[in-house]
């Protein structure tokens, strides 16, 4: 008998009924890669830089794409954005996505701060942990000041985290990791975790998740598959690279460490109430968390509208997170 197209996740992957998946492309627009520096009508120099060490436990050899603003033309140290793209583990969409990369270009330009995009292992082939690790390596990477760029004008005293859907999920994992042996990652000193509407789960629907729209960008069966297709094999989605909410999860943290959180919610997306109860329980253990909540946008409104206005709020809001202002609100659009 022959196999049939069983799921078709966003473009990405199609799943056939015999378990194997064939890549289809990046749902938004692909882009190739380039490894020369240029510059755009942002006035942002952009280059991949390639390391061929392991950098930490797990990681494989990797690359990073830097974006620099104009802004390094005034002398100062910049802030650093360490950004980990979406795709439910499965997309490799720093590679493929003119999306992401016009994302990362106006970021740059509009926070005045160095990109510093990292590529990951995804899966089916690369199951989780791979993709942490590999996120871990491109901050060792960072730490090591490998780059001319990285090395004139980064301030490794305010550097932030930040990453949407599966990279967000990323941010809280790679956030945790460090918060236990925080002197081993000096000079970096991580002052400030973004995430944009972050992939958790759990075997537990919430509401939002069984209110999902049908025609929504992201639905629950898309969901789902990403979960089968990236946690360790045989593992659910009460395992805590999918639920940070279980035992050792959020509520085990020492909010001592723990960089300012602001977490940015879609109300129309079906991770809403998963990434509320998140960010209850991180407020409940004294960590600062500020939750900016878009009621009218769904699941990745940021890339897919990059210049809307909930996009452009979005931007305004996180600069000021990053200049440390207006810290512990929560505000709708």
């Amino acid at each position: 008998m022959a196999k049939k197209v069983v799921a078709d996740l966003l473009g990405i992957l199609q799943v056939y009924s015999d378990g194997s998946t064939v890549r289809t492309g990046d749902p938004i627009q692909n882009f190739s890669p380039s490894h020369q520096e240029w510059g755009d009508e942002l006035g942002v120099s952009v280059k991949d830089v390639a390391f061929d060490e392991i950098l930490y436990p797990g990681a494989s050899p990797s690359w990073v794409r830097l974006y620099l603003p104009a802004q390094h033309t005034n002398n100062l140290k910049l802030p650093v954005i360490i950004y980990f793209h979406g795709g439910g583990f499965c997309g490799s969409f720093l590679a493929e996505s003119l999306g992401y990369h016009r994302v990362c270009l106006k970021w740059a330009a509009e926070v005045g701060a160095i990109v510093v995009a990292a590529n990951y292992r995804v899966a089916p082939e690369h199951r989780l942990p791979a993709a942490y690790d590999d996120c871990m390596a491109a901050l060792e990477w960072i730490r090591l000041r490998k780059d001319k760029w990285v090395n004139l004008y980064a301030d490794f005293a305010n550097v932030h985290l930040m990453g949407d859907s599966a990279g967000g999920n990323i941010v809280h994992h790679v956030m945790t990791a460090i918060h236990k042996d925080v002197e081993k990652w000096k000079p970096l000193q991580i002052k400030g975790a973004i995430m944009l509407q972050p992939f958790f789960g759990s075997e537990e629907r919430t509401k939002s998740e069984i209110n999902c729209p049908l025609d929504a960008f992201l639905g629950l069966e898309v969901c789902d598959w990403f979960w089968k297709l990236a946690l360790p094999a045989e593992a659910d989605r009460n395992h805590p690279f999918c639920n940070p909410l279980g035992e050792g999860g959020v509520r085990a943290l020492n909010s001592a460490n723990l960089p300012k959180v602001m977490v940015v919610i879609g109300g129309r997306d079906l991770l809403r109430d998963k990434e509320l109860e998140y960010c209850k329980a991180m407020k409940s253990c004294g960590n600062q968390i500020e939750v900016v909540e878009f009621e009218e946008e769904e699941h990745a409104f940021y890339t897919i509208k990059l210049e809307g206005e909930s996009s452009l709020k979005l931007i305004a809001r996180a600069s000021l997170f990053i200049k440390s202002a207006d810290m512990g609100h929560h505000s709708k659009f």
